[in-house]
């Protein structure tokens, strides 16, 4: 096989590994969401170009989910990364100007945890949400 054709085989996957990202969320309310995947390293930085960050673990461990923008997430699921991402958070950072409101049920069903807008959670274990998100909402519970 060519560099060419292998580079480009490369660009296609990429490519398609990024629209099945994209594809994986629900359509937000108010707009566009986009998924980030990394691992956390316990400092802000990975957070740093999103709008609202769940971490794995506490103080900012783990593997993180991020988003761009700011729409509704009813199920806490990336099947393309084959993430299953409910009841897994510990921590949550909100870069965001809004306030989120998180549920531990799918379809933003059953108990409701609010997310103050540029707020920083290290262990939602001590508000009893830890390993809980199931869904989300932009706005108050």
């Amino acid at each position: 096989m060519s560099i060419f054709r292998k580079v480009m085989t490369r660009v296609v996957a990429v490519t398609a590994s990024a629209a099945a990202v994209t594809a994986a969320l629900p359509a937000p309310a108010s707009a566009d969401v986009i998924a980030v995947f990394r691992a956390g390293d316990g400092t802000l930085t990975t957070c740093s170009d999103a709008t609202l960050c769940v971490y794995e673990h506490t103080s900012f461990q783990g593997e993180m989910f991020g988003i761009v923008g700011n729409g509704d997430i009813p199920k806490f699921y990336a099947p393309s990364q084959n993430e299953n991402l409910n009841d897994k958070a510990s921590s949550v950072v909100s870069n965001s100007s809004l306030s989120y409101c998180f549920f531990d049920g799918t379809n933003y069903t059953g108990a409701k945890f609010l997310v103050g807008f540029n707020k920083l959670y290290p262990n939602l274990n001590s508000a009893g949400f830890g390993d809980k998100l199931s869904s989300w909402k932009v706005g108050a519970c």
